[in-house]
């Protein structure tokens, strides 16, 4: 089965900024990948501005110029496939501004990964009136992982439901 996620960023008004995945949403993937990867701010913003995810990979974008060539999935085995830019789907840009409320009533994800004012990882599994906020780090260390653990970095997060 599939685990969805939304992937976020804290906005300094509070609310956020996200993306929907399709694929690999769960924290031994996605998580992983985000810790190992997208673990600045900048980063994250990059991540973000491609739109909601088929898939998430190590990289934003591949090595290859994707309007140059047809596109093929497989090419994107190290890299993101985004449903506006390689799969030339319409409405696919992210979301901006939505509250944590509105995030946690909806049923498509089943984990929710929030990139902190404070530059960490932290996750909740979705589906739960207030769930708990946990490190992704913290997270990563009783989970199976799909990726090589190199690369894992201290994940500042919040110390409480806010």
């Amino acid at each position: 089965m599939t685990n969805h996620a939304y992937i976020c960023m804290e906005n300094d008004n509070g609310t956020y900024a996200g993306i929907y995945l399709h694929d690999g949403g769960g924290l031994g993937e996605c998580g992983y990948l985000l810790n190992a990867h997208y673990n600045r701010r900048d980063q994250v913003n990059e991540l973000i501005n491609l739109g909601h995810l088929k898939k998430l990979g190590e990289f934003p974008a591949p090595s290859y110029d994707t309007q140059a060539q047809n596109f093929d999935p497989a090419w994107h085995d190290d890299s993101c496939i985004a449903y506006g830019r390689d799969l030339k789907k319409r409405g696919t840009t992210a979301f901006k501004n939505v509250t944590l409320d509105k995030i946690i009533q909806d049923e498509h994800y089943d984990y929710c990964y929030i990139f902190t004012r404070e530059g960490g990882w932290c996750y909740f599994e979705c589906g739960e009136s207030a769930p708990p906020l946990s490190s992704v780090l913290d997270g990563l260390k009783d989970t199976e992982l799909t990726h090589s653990p190199e690369g894992l970095n201290d994940c500042n997060f919040w110390s409480e439901w806010r």
